[in-house]
């Protein structure tokens, strides 16, 4: 029995090893059946009578590749956007996973960018055609009310005496040309009256004591007239004393004008000297409105101009006058220079030291040159939007949308600019009618530009050399913190202290006074402040928050590189990628320690610093901006 187990267990096992054996045969074949399968179906698939097979068998070759095949993907890295690579592999940089990017299409130039239609919808991208537009200025100016000097008389004793009567006896007394204001007693006037009437008497006796006595009593008459002439009595007054037999013993001062007593100098009893005061006259029939015109405006502005007026104290009533004058000197430290505006006053309306305000509307030509009278403007000039243009000093720059191209592509054009006219800037160079310019998001375009390392509005070198005023300079502290404070309540998901804060960077950009700068740089400013004012953020979430931070952001970039920042400590650029939806996103902070605003704390240390900025003017005023070590990445 333990004879045939023995057997019976060699058999078993000679049975498996056999079975073995067969598994392994049939599995090689199935496989070679499956590779064989495969292969010819990838052919029937890929190619129908075996095309495929030859195009690869070409490529493979180095000969043409197939009509309409894409090129081969670049690699990029996400965090930082400027690697490009052929194959995939690591970033150099921070050793994260390169992913693929499709290529742009065609040669773009070094101001050109290309962008998808995704990220079109993302940046918001909208554009205006350059055209020919009718055009009307309209320069706003502030002053107040003044008595006209031309109609303005002072009434003053030419004889020494005593004030008898006031008849104008209170200052703002209205008086009608002739009507009395004083009368005035004095010893020599008596004196001189008596002379008068002895002269007149003599000369009406005829001529008894022949003609040589005739001729001295007629000279002492008219003497005697003269005289009193020169002490300011008229000639019916002259006339009417010589028919008087004994002198009045004060004499009557009339008003010479119609108008109002507004200064009063003497009253009655006092005695006077020759040459004293007694009051003025002020004819207010016509009055003067002074205002004040920024020097920025002066080329708006002509003698001759009609002026629209108005007043605090009568909302909705319009007076017009007419520039008679306008300073040829500029007040060193407000800008502005005064302009004469004369204004008709019949109903006493306007009232010397009265608030007003002032506006004059001119036309622009062809050329670009004002036209002060607008209804002479026929001649359209070639305008663009305001929020088109990107000003640094005296260089404007625009993106113009490349017509015909596949997919949207923007191309950055140096233009030379007009004045500025309404919500408009005259283009006197650089651009043709029908074109198309981004006006919303040229920003947006020039900081990817400024990414990919090609010419953008900042990299440009600069032609405006003007340094920015240690004063302009120190108002803007409140500015960049109001904004640092933005940046600390997104890194910690703080929304109420977010929506604060963005009410106080508006206030604090509002306050600023661009009065120290020069013109072009009180332009610059004003478009950089428009991108610090926000819309009521009273009841935003945390991602509208952030969207309005990113606008914020911009514009304190731009701020950072356009006048610098006061203090001591050291600004850093920072820049995530990742942020709104892989679309990217800059903010600036005063820390090197990286803190994202735009994840808060689930990716806080997710960015890199691009840039750091020192203390100061503007970086073309100091040693260029230095890149900033990048922090470790964590995600």
């Amino acid at each position: 029995m333990k004879d045939a187990g023995k057997i019976l267990g060699k058999v078993g096992g000679q049975t498996k090893m056999a079975a073995a054996w067969v598994w392994r045969r049939a599995s090689v074949v199935v496989s070679l059946g499956l590779l064989v399968a495969v292969f010819f179906l990838g052919l029937s698939i890929g190619s129908p009578n075996g095309k495929e097979a030859g195009h690869r068998h070409d490529e493979q070759k180095g000969g043409p590749a197939a009509e309409g095949e894409k090129k081969p993907k670049m690699w990029t890295c996400a965090m930082h956007p400027q690697i490009r690579q052929p194959e995939p592999g690591k970033c150099p940089i921070c050793g994260m996973d390169l992913v693929p990017v499709e290529e742009e299409k065609g040669d773009a130039g070094a101001r050109t960018l290309v962008m998808s239609e995704e990220s079109l919808k993302l940046a918001e991208i909208e554009t205006a055609p350059v055209e020919r537009r009718a055009i009307k200025v309209e320069v706003r100016m502030v002053g107040k009310v003044e008595y006209d000097e031309t109609r303005v008389r002072t009434i003053a004793a030419w004889v020494p005496g005593r004030v008898e009567k006031l008849y104008a006896d209170y200052t703002g007394k209205v008086v009608a040309a002739g009507e009395p204001l004083v009368d005035l007693y004095s010893p020599e006037l008596y004196v001189a009256q008596k002379e008068l009437i002895l002269a007149h008497k003599a000369a009406g006796q005829g001529d008894g004591g022949g003609a040589l006595a005739m001729g001295v009593t007629t000279a002492m008459l008219e003497a005697a007239r003269e005289k009193l002439k020169l002490w300011g009595l008229s000639a019916k007054q002259i006339e009417e004393l010589e028919l008087q037999d004994v002198p009045s013993i004060t004499l009557t001062i009339p008003a010479p004008i119609g108008g109002t007593v507004f200064r009063k100098e003497v009253w009655q009893g006092v005695y006077v000297d020759i040459g004293t005061q007694l009051m003025q006259v002020a004819d207010l029939s016509t009055v003067w409105v002074m205002l004040q015109a920024f020097e920025s405006d002066m080329g708006w502005l002509a003698v001759g101009q009609d002026v629209h007026i108005t007043t605090e104290a009568y909302p909705g009533v319009v007076l017009h006058g007419t520039i008679r004058f306008i300073n040829p000197f500029v007040d060193a430290m407000k800008r502005t220079a005064r302009v004469r505006v004369e204004v008709p006053n019949p109903d006493g309306l306007l009232r010397p030291d009265m608030f007003a305000r002032g506006s004059v509307f001119s036309g622009v030509d062809e050329s670009g040159e004002a036209l002060l009278v607008p209804e002479a403007a026929h001649r359209q000039p070639l305008v663009v939007p305001e929020s088109a243009v990107l000003r640094t000093g005296k260089r404007a720059v625009v993106y113009v949308k490349v017509p015909g191209a596949e997919r949207p592509t923007y191309e950055g054009k140096t233009i030379v600019l007009g004045p500025k006219a309404a919500d408009y800037f005259v283009v006197r160079s650089g651009l043709s009618e029908g074109e198309e310019v981004v006006s919303n998001g040229a920003f947006k375009i020039d900081s990817s530009l400024q990414i990919q390392a090609k010419e953008s509005m900042m990299s440009l070198p600069s032609e405006d050399k003007t340094p920015v005023a240690d004063i302009f300079l120190s108002s803007l502290g409140p500015v960049y913190q109001a904004y640092f404070m933005i940046w600390e309540a997104l890194a910690a998901d703080d929304a109420a202290g977010a929506r604060k804060s963005l009410a106080d960077l508006a206030t604090a950009a509002g306050k600023v006074d661009a009065a120290p700068l020069s013109a072009d740089r009180a332009a610059e400013w004003k478009q950089t402040q428009k991108l610090l004012h926000h819309h009521d953020v009273s009841t935003a979430d945390l991602p509208a928050l952030r969207k309005a931070f990113e606008t914020a952001s911009q514009g304190v970039l731009a701020l950072e590189r356009r006048f610098g920042h006061p203090g001591k400590k050291v600004h850093y650029q920072m820049y995530c990628p990742m942020a709104f939806d892989n679309r990217g996103a800059f903010w600036l902070q005063d820390a090197q320690e990286l803190s994202n605003p735009y994840f808060g704390p689930m990716m806080q240390r997710c960015g890199e610093a691009k840039e750091t900025f020192a203390p100061g003017g503007p970086q073309s005023e100091q040693a260029p901006a230095t890149p900033a070590a990048p922090p470790q990445h964590q995600h």
